[in-house]
């Protein structure tokens, strides 16, 4: 905070330029954000119409920092975080501080560690310079867990010859679907809940992807089918 006092003074005009044409406050108290180096200038002026004129000049330390809000990615998988520094911030002595340190598996102690939790987890940075300047964020990683997400059903597991039963996977509008074996015995091959006739027992083998992340869940069925009974003559 800027404070500027006097005895007599009835108006104040602070601005951070010479000829007071950006007036920043008239209050006699100012609170400055200099992004780097700034010359602050102060008039005051009396009843009688006097006035008189100030200076200073304020070096800022601040940190700056930036941090996306969150990130995802797939279970299992890593992703590398990086925080945006301002160019005054980049010149100092920083040091970086994350919690929680689970699932940070490098670089725990910089500007772009890398991540791999088990769950979505939410981390806090410090960040503070040789000044004892601090900055602080959070982070969101959240973590894809189709194994979750997915179930896997039939209507049937057990039928007879030829006939039709529904494979039911859940279905989301993101995701693609591939089962196999793709033959005549399975109405679509790129659907969630596809018809099958199996002749014969038959593991029908499903693989899902998330088609914005990439994320690949895999999974399987079996539908069992009843032999034809023989009927022999007497």
């Amino acid at each position: 905070d800027l404070i500027g006092t006097s005895n007599s003074a009835i108006e104040f005009t602070w601005s951070d330029q010479p000829d007071y044409q950006n007036v920043l406050s008239n209050q006699p108290n100012f609170t400055a954000s200099p992004n780097n180096h700034a010359t602050y200038y102060l008039q005051v002026s009396d009843d009688a119409g006097c006035t008189i004129s100030d200076s200073i000049d304020i070096t800022s330390y601040a940190v700056l920092a930036e941090l996306e809000a969150e990130v995802t990615l797939c279970y299992g998988d890593s992703i590398q975080v990086e925080v945006i520094l301002s160019p005054l911030s980049t010149m100092a002595d920083l040091q970086f501080t994350w919690s929680p340190q689970d699932g940070i598996v490098i670089d725990n102690n910089t500007a772009t560690p890398v991540f791999s939790p088990f769950d979505s987890t939410q981390y806090f940075i410090l960040i503070e310079n040789q000044y004892g300047c601090q900055d602080a964020d959070t982070i969101q990683v959240i973590v894809l867990d189709m194994e979750m997400l997915v179930e896997l059903t039939a209507d049937l597991d057990t039928n007879n010859v030829g006939e039709l039963v529904q494979l039911n996977a859940t279905d989301t509008q993101d995701w693609l679907y591939n089962w196999t074996p793709c033959d005549e015995t399975i109405e679509a091959c790129n659907t969630a809940n596809p018809y099958v006739a199996p002749e014969v027992t038959t593991t029908y083998y499903i693989e899902i992807e998330d088609s914005n992340l990439g994320c690949i869940y895999r999974d399987s069925i079996t539908i069992f089918v009843l032999e034809k009974s023989r009927c022999e003559e007497p």
